[in-house]
Formats: C-alpha cells, sequence, structure tokens
C-alpha cells in the first residue's frame, strides 16, 4: 500500500481567508480572500509593503490566528477547526518560527535555547541534548553551545534562532523579516544557510520587505492592501 496517497499536497494553503479587526466604529479588513498554497519542500517569499497583510497573513500561517472567514490548512487539516491548546501543541511541533529579533532567552546557554521547543514537549533531557546539539552542528555553531547569547554576534543570534526553528523538525519554517535586524553581509550569509536548508527539504515561507529577499526566492507572492498580487 503507498501511504503517500493520503498525504496533503501542501504544507500551509490559505483558501479564501479574510481577517477584519474592528478598530471602533471602522472594521479594517487586513486580508481579502486570499489563496496561497506552499509545497512541501518550496521556498517562497512574502512580500509587500507596511500595511499590506503580511504580519496578518503571517500570523495565520503560523497558527498564531485564525481567519474572519476562508480557512487556513496545515498539512491539510483546517486551524479553524481546533482550540487553542491544540493550536499551541500545534505551534510548537509542526511550525518553526524564525524572528527578526532573534528572541532568544538571555540567561540561558545557547544550547538551552535551542533545546527550548523539546522542552515544552515533554521530551527527555538526554534526547533535547543530543537534537539540540545536531541542528547547532548543522548550522555551524558547534563551537558555540555554551556561550550566551550576549556572547555572540547577530549572524550566530540567528542561527540559534533558526537551529531552534529547526530542533522539532517542523513541517513548515516561517521566518519574519530574518535578515531585518543584519547588515548586509550577514543577511547573505543567512539566505545562504536558508538555501542549504531548501536543498534538504526543508519547507520555508519568509516574510520581508526585502528586495533582496524576494529576489532570492524561487518563488514570491506580492500582497498589496490585503490581496494576492502575485
Amino acid at each position: 500500500m503507498d501511504v503517500t496517497l493520503n498525504m496533503p499536497e501542501y504544507v500551509i494553503e490559505t483558501r479564501k481567508a479574510t481577517r477584519h479587526y474592528a478598530m471602533g466604529d471602522v472594521t479594517v479588513m487586513a486580508l481579502r480572500g486570499v489563496d496561497i498554497k506552499v509545497k512541501k519542500g518550496e521556498m517562497v517569499s512574502v512580500m509587500g509593503p507596511s500595511g499590506s497583510g503580511k504580519s496578518t497573513l503571517m500570523n495565520l500561517m503560523g497558527c498564531l490566528d485564525t481567519p474572519s472567514s476562508g480557512a487556513v490548512l496545515l498539512d491539510g487539516t483546517d486551524i479553524s477547526e481546533m482550540d487553542e491548546r491544540v493550536l499551541a501543541r500545534v505551534r510548537n511541533e509542526k511550525i518553526g518560527f524564525i524572528f527578526q529579533q532573534f528572541n532568544l532567552l538571555a540567561r540561558c546557554s545557547v544550547l538551552d535555547n535551542v533545546a527550548t521547543p523539546l522542552l515544552y514537549a515533554g521530551v527527555p533531557a538526554r534526547i533535547r541534548k543530543e537534537r539540540a546539539s545536531y541542528v547547532l552542528e548543522r548550522v555551524g555553531l558547534a563551537d558555540r553551545m555554551k556561550h550566551l547569547p550576549r556572547e555572540l554576534s547577530g549572524g550566530q543570534k540567528q542561527r540559534v534562532a533558526i537551529a531552534r526553528a529547526l530542533v522539532n523538525e517542523p513541517s513548515l519554517l516561517l521566518a519574519d523579516e530574518p535578515t531585518g535586524a543584519l547588515d548586509q553581509k550577514t543577511g547573505h550569509q543567512i539566505l545562504d544557510l536558508f538555501e542549504e536548508l531548501h536543498d534538504t527539504g526543508n519547507t520555508l515561507v519568509l516574510v520581508t520587505h526585502d528586495p533582496d529577499i524576494g529576489a532570492f526566492s524561487p518563488r514570491c507572492i506580492h500582497l498589496l492592501d490585503g490581496i494576492v498580487k502575485e
């Protein structure tokens, strides 16, 4: 029996997804029926100016929010049907987040920072250490495991953030302005790392306003006023 027949075609998919917010007497339409599909192993950038809906779309893709109408499917499952407890587990197990400001724990070692998602998942300490060590080697930081974040450069901090995002072997790596806090040279090094991850089969969505990332990605989705202009 070929079990791949039951595998969903897309890691993340939005179907006519809308999101609106009430601001006093005004309703703000952040997304207006967005259709996006990302296959396993793809690297896609989402671009657009401020107010285009990028952050709202990222929140939907990352299961941090649910659509006002339409659907968001992660590995073929509609997140709108999940309660907050299930959404929290899905975020931890299936999505690796990479943030512009790194969001590292200042008093924890690099190794402990990377192992944090495994701690929340209830993984035993020995396995946490083994898996965190492995992904740190993968991103070129095997010699920095015992360091604190303050002892690292900006590029090294972002590599730690990427290792933390990888440690649970997620379905989707979701990066929010991943080079925004880095100088140009270091930013290009991080893009090279993303390319290596893409080449080894990881699925990446890079949310950015940086045209360099848009040009770097094999596919670029443009948002404008909450509508896809691909």
